[in-house]
């Protein structure tokens, strides 16, 4: 690669199983989930916490990312915050909104999602 990056890029690992959880808090900068409903999501967040306490990187930066099977709404937003979740993937345009959606109704759809969700976080 070059240029060479200036610092080591962060190991994010992925999965559902004890495994992966075991992989990301021994080994990763952080965890990625995959399609999570929120009812999972403190149970998750409390497995990786006990993990990485027990591999000794409880006091380093860990980011956890969803991917949430659920509509996104402030109140649910600050309680997957709470628990340590730092960032979500939102969903394709194309499954919200569907194939045939047209540019107006995506612009339409990210202007409502900016303002009733992002502005308010």
């Amino acid at each position: 690669m070059s240029p060479a990056p200036k610092t080591s890029p962060p190991i994010l690992i992925g999965g559902m199983s004890e495994a992966a959880f075991r992989r990301a808090a021994r080994l990763g900068d952080g965890w990625i989930g995959s399609g999570n409903t929120p009812e999972q999501v403190p149970g998750v967040m409390a497995r990786l916490d006990e993990l990485r306490r027990e591999a000794g990187r409880d006091r380093l930066p860990f980011d956890a990312i969803l991917v949430l099977a659920a509509p996104p709404e402030v109140d649910l937003l600050r309680c997957l915050e709470d628990v340590g979740v730092t960032s979500l993937v939102s969903w394709p345009l194309l499954f919200t909104l569907g194939p045939k959606a047209t540019r107006d109704e995506k612009r339409r759809y990210l202007e409502t999602y900016g303002n009733d969700i992002i502005a308010k976080l």
